[in-house]
């Protein structure tokens, strides 16, 4: 474990996204490509610094861009290009998201972790994995306290 990063154990699969763009995911390409719509739930990465939050899509402006409402932080962010912005996992009628929750991930994996289940996706990497599909998680951003 490094010295910088904050741990979690005994993640649950159910609270691990893997990394949009995280090398070799089949359908990552696609990802980008996708539109979303207004009053859909999403995870958006508030102004790129690497923390993804829940956010409601409250606009879309011509060229793939989107306005999101943070709800839980009360902030209104304009101009989101859609590469900063991920479907919430578990979102109602994705036709893989059943299957998500299924995946395993593997040790040395980045993937983004809901600390604590409090609805903010941070970057992480899997440092551990215990039996019955839970996980030890290492998030690389320190601004998490």
């Amino acid at each position: 474990y490094t010295d910088e990063g904050l741990i979690e154990e005994n993640v649950p699969a159910s609270r691990i996204q893997r990394a949009q763009g995280g090398g070799g995911v089949s359908g990552s390409a696609a990802v980008a490509e996708e539109a979303f719509t207004e009053g859909e739930a999403v995870l958006g990465n508030f102004k790129g610094l690497g923390d993804w939050d829940e956010a409601v899509v409250v606009g879309v402006q011509p060229g793939g861009m989107y306005t999101l409402d943070y709800t839980d932080e009360g902030l209104i962010e304009e101009n989101v290009p859609a590469s900063r912005i991920q479907r919430a996992q578990g979102g109602g009628g994705v036709s893989g998201s059943a299957a998500v929750a299924e995946e395993a991930f593997t040790e040395g994996e980045a993937v983004l972790g809901n600390f604590k289940g409090l609805g903010d996706w941070d970057e992480a990497v899997v440092v551990g994995v215990q039996p019955g599909g839970m996980y030890t998680l290492d998030y690389t951003d320190e601004g998490l306290i």
